[in-house]
């Protein structure tokens, strides 16, 4: 069963990516980017809304994120398409700053909910609404208000 549950994750994650490059085609990069920051905000307000509210069934904490990995899929190739198209003749060392950029960052938020570890899960919970939170608010303001990549 958590093998199903934990696969269903990278699933969801594989969907976004496939739902960036149909929504990039359609709505183009920065439409794209505001679909999944809703994905992101929903997904963030829905596991802490549940967690508030007392439900601690397995599903009020995979089905939210299940839909966070489905827009980080989706943020992610659309980010490391952001990144790289202004510099083609640098694609490889800006797609390195951002590799590195994303690992670190992972890397401190994963020594933040360490040391907030309680046993239970509120730090997931808590990752998961603030990761949603602050991924919308870039979404939905910093990505809309500088719009597509273009040459440098």
């Amino acid at each position: 069963g958590y093998g199903g549950l934990m696969g269903g994750g990278s699933l969801a994650y594989l969907v976004g990516t496939v739902a960036c490059r149909r929504w990039a085609a359609r709505f183009g990069m920065t439409g794209a980017v505001r679909r999944a920051s809703w994905c992101s905000l929903a997904a963030g307000l829905s596991i802490a809304a549940l967690w508030a509210a007392g439900v601690q069934a397995a599903w009020a904490i995979v089905l939210p994120v299940w839909l966070y990995a489905f827009a980080h899929g989706t943020h992610q190739s659309c980010g490391q398409s952001g990144v790289v198209a202004p510099f083609p003749g640098h694609a490889g060392a800006a797609s390195a700053l951002a590799g590195f950029v994303l690992s670190a960052t992972a890397f401190g938020v994963g020594q933040l909910v360490s040391r907030v570890f309680d046993g239970s899960a509120w730090p997931l919970v808590l990752g998961i609404a603030a990761g949603g939170l602050c991924t919308a608010c870039a979404g939905l303001v910093l990505v809309q208000r500088y719009g597509e990549p273009g040459p440098a």
